[in-house]
């Protein structure tokens, strides 16, 4: 994507972070639940797909997520979720997760923009520590 269509998709990865929940039991503060943000090459958001995963990992089901990355004219994604811990610093896993995904996603011909995790009242942009 062009500059325009980078700078106003870094604008709505922040913006898309703050709606992150925290869930209403318990149960669910315990788990890492996240959402894939489809946006077309404009930088206009498309849909959402939501996510869960476990105590400490985020699941991606690439036989889900399929379909809905070739259902839309997707240019770019933002991937985010948050860590129950309130720690903010991507893991070992979250590292694996966003090669993993970017290596899918380039053989689509689809951006992954940024990987946002919040932990607690703070964020971590993959993007802004250079690592996308």
């Amino acid at each position: 994507p062009n500059m325009a269509v980078s700078t106003a998709l870094s604008a709505i990865s922040t913006m898309m972070a703050d709606s992150l929940t925290d869930g209403d039991h318990d149960e669910a503060r315990d788990v890492e639940h996240g959402a894939l943000d489809l946006y077309d090459a404009r930088g206009r958001f498309l849909t959402r797909i939501d996510l869960t995963g476990g105590r400490h990992v985020l699941t991606l089901d690439l036989r889900r997520l399929l379909p809905h990355l070739l259902a839309y004219p997707c240019a770019a994604v933002i991937l985010r979720h948050r860590h129950p811990s309130g720690i903010a610093a991507p893991s070992r896993a979250d590292i694996a997760t966003t090669r993993a995904l970017t290596t899918l996603l380039h053989l689509l011909g689809i951006r992954l923009h940024d990987h946002l995790i919040e932990g607690g009242r703070d964020q971590f942009s993959f993007r802004a520590e250079g690592l996308i």
